[in-house]
Order: structure tokens, then C-alpha cells, then sequence
């Protein structure tokens, strides 16, 4: 029994892994999908979103490894009693606990935040509700809403009418779907990202910049992978969509 709750939180990683290797076989099946093979034209690769631009998936192992192991090593006192005194206990969870948890959590999350993109880059029904056809929408760029302190995942469609924006379905806490309306008021432009907090700091070194929209007075951020090239991409698509005649 002793064994089992010592290594109950390396069983519970080894369940996380397993589940998240799972998601990464659908980001490398949505990678292998045709242009022709979706509703709506995706404007950006699939795996831009595996780039580390902003170097959160190199930080993360570091920090979630110290606090885990600095975690372990003050719940000594909960474990039961083992063959070593109580300080090397201490350093044993520190020196084992930390690089293992470090090591598998930010994998295994890796892993699944993968299998999201997936999802919705393909368009799966258990993703993304995607809009009706007679919305005239031609493109689509999964990406991440910016409200205040909130980020909310899922995709922007552009269309003859506009743009709209469907959150992810299957989400902790669910979003709203935003409306960016009519095309002729609609403008594009890089921004810088909104000040961040200590946490923020220490998992993002390098925070992206983003790409703001702007129409009858309204806007709203999002955040998306090689965002210079990205909203050359979006600017490029509204010009074609404005051409087509009405």
C-alpha cells in the first residue's frame, strides 16, 4: 500500500501520457489531409502550430519540474514512513519527483494541446460547430480568441460577409461565437501583446505579437501562429472576397 501512494502520481502521468499519445496520432492524421479534403481552406499549415515561436514548450519541463519537486518535498510529512529520515525523504521527492513530472507533464500536454488543433483544423464534429453554407465562407485559421484575461479557442471563418469566430465545443469553459461584420468595415493589423503577468513572464519569454480586427467601432485579438505572415494572409483573403461581385 505504502508503494501504491508513493507512486500514485507517476500512475497518474503514465494515464495522461497514454491519453495524450492518442491526440498526436490525429495531429498527424489532419497533417496528412488534402487541401480538397475540408469545408473551408485553411490559411495556415498545420504544422505552424507546433512551432515553439514563443519558447513556452522549452520553459515549461523547467518550471513545472522545480514546482513539483519543491511540492513533493514540503508534503513529506504526508507520506508514510519510509526507511530514510524525513530530510532525505525531502530530497528524494525533490531529486526524482521534479525531472519526472517535468518530463512527462509538458510531453503528454504537448501531446493533446496537438490533438485540439487537429480537431479543429479537420473540422470534426466533436470540434467545432463550422457555419452554414449560405454563410459564404472560404476560409478558416484555428486560432485563439483574446478576451481580457481570458483565451478562448477555436476558429475564425472568412467569407464574403464578414468573418466570424466559433469557439471549441468540447471546452472547460465555453466561449461565444463573435460576429465581424459587414466585410467593407473590416480592417487588419499587428499589435503588440497585452502586458503579462509573473506567470505569464516566466512560461512566455517571448511573447507573440497579435493580430487585432477592427469594424464599426468594435475589435478583438487573436492569437496565431507566424502572426506577420498570418495577417498578410487574412489581408490577402479579404481582398479576394471584396472583388467578388454581390
Amino acid at each position: 500500500m505504502t508503494l501504491l501512494v508513493n507512486l500514485s502520481p507517476l500512475l497518474l502521468l503514465v494515464g495522461f501520457v497514454w491519453l495524450a499519445l492518442r491526440a498526436n496520432r490525429k495531429f498527424k492524421k489532419a497533417s496528412q489531409m488534402t487541401p480538397g479534403s475540408t469545408q473551408f481552406e485553411n490559411l495556415v499549415a498545420l504544422e505552424a502550430y507546433d512551432v515553439d515561436e514563443t519558447g513556452y514548450w522549452r520553459r515549461l519541463p523547467w518550471v513545472t519540474g522545480l514546482f513539483f519537486g519543491v511540492a513533493m518535498a514540503f508534503m513529506t510529512p504526508l507520506i508514510p514512513s519510509t526507511s530514510y529520515s524525513p530530510a532525505m525523504t525531502a530530497v528524494l521527492s525533490f531529486a526524482i519527483g521534479g525531472p519526472i513530472f517535468g518530463l512527462f507533464f509538458p510531453m503528454g500536454l504537448r501531446r493533446q494541446i496537438r490533438g485540439i488543433w487537429a480537431g479543429l483544423y479537420a473540422g470534426g464534429p466533436r470540434s467545432i460547430n463550422p457555419p452554414t453554407a449560405n454563410g459564404l465562407y472560404y476560409y478558416q485559421i484555428p486560432c485563439t480568441s483574446v478576451r481580457g484575461k481570458t483565451g478562448i479557442i477555436g476558429v475564425l471563418y472568412v467569407g464574403r460577409g464578414g468573418l466570424l469566430f466559433a469557439p471549441r465545443k468540447r471546452s472547460w469553459k465555453p466561449g461565444t461565437t463573435l460576429e465581424i461584420s459587414p466585410l467593407d468595415a473590416v480592417s487588419i493589423a499587428l499589435v503588440p501583446p497585452l502586458p503579462q503577468n509573473v506567470i505569464q513572464r516566466l512560461l512566455i519569454p517571448r511573447p507573440l505579437e497579435q493580430i487585432e480586427i477592427r469594424w464599426n467601432g468594435a475589435s478583438a485579438r487573436f492569437l496565431m501562429p507566424r502572426p506577420a505572415d498570418t495577417c498578410s494572409k487574412i489581408v490577402r483573403s479579404l481582398e479576394t472576397m471584396r472583388r467578388i461581385p454581390k
